[in-house]
């Protein structure tokens, strides 16, 4: 936190109740409390998409393998099944 002091253009005082001060003050608090919640879901939903997202690269990289690799013998193995039955 900043140790600098602030100035403000208008300057005067505001009286309010210790109710109303500490009503404030649990507020702020349960803010805070609410905004590292939503921060700490925001960050694990990140870190869950870029898992998934290089998951997906992966999959990729081996749908792109295995189509190279085995495209040619499937369409032989389904002509094969073709002539079978017909």
């Amino acid at each position: 936190m900043s140790e600098e002091k602030k100035t403000y253009s208008m300057v005067g005082q505001v009286t309010i109740g210790t109710d109303e001060y500490r009503d404030l003050i649990e507020s702020l608090a349960d803010m805070t409390a609410e905004y590292k919640a939503e921060e700490s879901k925001a960050w694990e939903r990140y870190r869950k998409i870029t898992t998934l997202e290089a998951k997906l690269k992966e999959m990729q990289v081996y749908k792109d393998y295995v189509t190279e690799k085995c495209l040619d013998s499937f369409r032989l193995w389904k002509m094969e099944k073709e002539e079978e039955n017909a």
